[in-house]
């Protein structure tokens, strides 16, 4: 079965590889199950899948050390997770570095538009989708001593 990975905007990508003009194997993400280059099987060795936080594009890159612990970058996640709105943002790590993005949408506003004529889930659920959906800025980057002022600061926003 050819790799196929499902964004957090709900579009399936399928992997497919190709060959340089020097013979070299190149591989690329498709949203056609049947296009150019033939279809990979398997993660290459030495790569992994990443998606953008930004706009949720999805790359296939080679493996980098993990500077950044598990434990840090979980700190990071459960104090933006304790935010009012959390859904807004999403923790990446790349390098030495964690960033944090901000969604560009603005649920609440749209809450207040459309409040009178959706139901409480049906707003809930579109609200979730919105921000799903939405492309994102950087909003904070500090480096591995992670300064949770950052944190506080977007809680008094």
């Amino acid at each position: 079965m050819p790799v196929q990975y499902t964004n957090r905007v709900g579009k399936t990508y399928y992997l497919r590889k190709s060959a340089t003009k020097a013979g070299a194997p190149r591989y690329f993400f498709s949203m056609q199950p049947e296009g150019k280059g033939e279809a990979v099987e398997h993660i290459p060795e030495g790569y992994e899948i990443y998606e953008h936080p930004q706009n949720a594009q999805v790359f296939l890159r080679g493996k980098r050390p993990q500077l950044i612990t598990d434990s840090e970058r979980q700190l990071v996640e459960t104090h933006v997770n304790q935010l009012k709105r959390s859904k807004r943002y999403r923790v990446d790590c790349k390098g030495k570095f964690i960033t944090i993005y901000e969604s560009n949408a603005d649920v609440d506003q749209l809450k207040g538009i459309f409040g009178g004529l959706l139901k409480g889930a049906e707003i809930a659920r579109r609200s979730r989708d919105i921000c799903r959906r939405s492309e994102r800025t950087d909003l904070a980057r500090g480096n591995r001593r992670v300064d949770l002022a950052w944190i506080e600061l977007l809680a008094s926003a």
